[in-house]
């Protein structure tokens, strides 16, 4: 995969994630999405791309590539916390997943590990070849090693904000 395919790709996917994040109340800056849910609460929503490689050497476990990959950093950030920890240091308009008392992965929650989705596999499918990328969507909503349930109503839930109606009566 070219250095040059990486951001059209990672657009694609993080248009319709923009859209449900926007009608969430989420305001978007770069790659990163921010809600205040109540006064010095922020939730971090942020797509980060594996970079660009050095090198040409891989130790898997140690030194991994994730180059062509994405993942989805979460985090809670708390003001308070924050002032009182930096006081010298105030946070701009944007907070980023970094400067989070609380953070983790989707994959995380999703895998119980660190995940990284292909950009080439991911919801670009789905803009690609509708039929298939539904397919797929419906396949990965009936999996049975769900670590969270919530999350399986969420999936619903995104997929019905891009026109998509999956089968619950498969699961």
């Amino acid at each position: 995969m070219s250095k040059s395919s990486i951001k059209p790709l990672l657009d694609k996917i993080e248009k319709p994630i923009a859209i449900y994040l926007k009608g969430q109340g989420f305001v978007k800056k770069g790659r990163t999405f921010n809600r205040e849910t109540e006064k010095g609460i922020i939730q971090v929503v942020n797509l980060q791309s594996g970079s660009y490689p050095i090198g040409d050497y891989v130790i898997p476990g140690i030194r991994e590539s994730y180059y062509g990959k994405f993942t989805v950093n979460l985090g809670i950030g708390i003001d308070e916390v924050w002032r009182a920890g930096y006081p010298k240091n105030p946070i701009g308009p944007v907070w980023h997943e970094y400067h989070c008392t609380i953070r983790t992965r989707l994959g995380i929650l999703l895998y119980s590990n660190d995940h990284w989705w292909n950009l080439d596999k991911a919801l670009i499918i789905f803009f690609q070849d509708r039929d298939k990328g539904i397919h797929l969507l419906q396949k990965y909503y009936d999996q049975r090693h769900w670590n969270n349930p919530s999350h399986k109503e969420y999936v619903y839930e995104l997929t019905e904000s891009i026109g998509v109606k999956l089968n619950k009566s498969k699961s």
